[in-house]
């Protein structure tokens, strides 16, 4: 049995049904104005190296297919 990349599969599923990916990670937040990421589309901030409590981990595309604009989640 061949291990499967959960991100990858809901990804390539996305793309078919939407205008972009609708989650994703890595150590940089995408910069505003890329393409390829759905709107309300997750991405999980790999390397915030401040190590505060008060570090954003979780980001929202608040923008388009064709500009995102990813914005912290803020949990009250």
């Amino acid at each position: 049995m061949s291990a499967h990349n959960a991100l990858e599969e809901l990804n390539k599923d996305a793309e078919i049904a939407h205008d972009g990916k609708i989650l994703d990670f890595g150590p940089t937040v995408p910069t505003d104005g890329t393409p390829g990421f759905s709107p309300a589309c997750l991405f999980l901030h790999t390397d915030s190296t401040d190590g505060a409590a008060t570090a954003t981990y979780l980001f929202v595309n608040v923008g388009t297919a064709t500009s995102c604009n990813f914005d912290g989640v803020t949990i009250n």
